[in-house]
């Protein structure tokens, strides 16, 4: 009986394996190099930025895969309870809280969305829509409005190629138990 209770609360294989994925893709977003060499605004929303543009490495790798469609949904959720409990950890107050992250996870998908139409787009129009997206999203920005090129967004784009060109590579088995790795920033620029 307590082996049947027991078994309700424990996490499935794919739920661990998505927590540490999650917990290497913000190390990797968190990486000094993005805010001090790329301008990125070390804060909340571009820390929250930086996350997102991950997490969507991590999901273009993984989409299409049968076996990882649960994988990738708790990862979302996991981010999104993440976001949660960092607000709770600043203090924010239990009420607004919820309002907070559901805007937080409205823009989430909004973000992954914009990024995966962009991408499709490469082959034809050789990164200029996924450029014009990070430098919207990261930099708050229009690419027409960076005439003195003060955000970088060009070279967060080519981080990006590189690093679907590499996650591409790495073997899928390995993926799913939690086994990712990014190339460094400075690397891939």
């Amino acid at each position: 009986m307590f082996k049947t209770i027991s078994g309700l609360f424990a996490k499935k294989p794919y739920q661990i394996s998505a927590q540490l994925i999650y917990k290497k893709l913000v190390t990797q977003a968190r990486d000094p190099y993005f805010y001090k060499y790329l301008s990125v605004k070390d804060n909340i929303d571009g820390r929250f930025d930086m996350i997102c543009l991950h997490l969507y490495l991590v999901l273009d790798r993984l989409e299409n895969n049968p076996t990882a469609v649960d994988m990738t949904q708790y990862m979302v959720n996991y981010m999104i309870s993440d976001m949660d409990r960092n607000f709770r950890e600043m203090g924010v107050s239990d009420i607004s809280v919820g309002k907070k992250v559901q805007k937080l996870a409205t823009a989430l998908y909004g973000r992954l969305e914009i990024y995966q139409i962009s991408n499709d787009k490469i082959a034809t129009d050789g990164g200029k829509a996924f450029a014009a997206a990070i430098c919207r999203n990261i930099y708050r920005s229009d690419v027409a409005d960076n005439n003195d090129n003060q955000f970088p967004y060009e070279k967060i784009s080519k981080y990006t190629i590189a690093q679907q060109n590499f996650l591409a590579k790495l073997n899928l088995d390995d993926l799913l138990v939690g086994n990712i790795s990014f190339i460094p920033c400075e690397e891939a620029i």
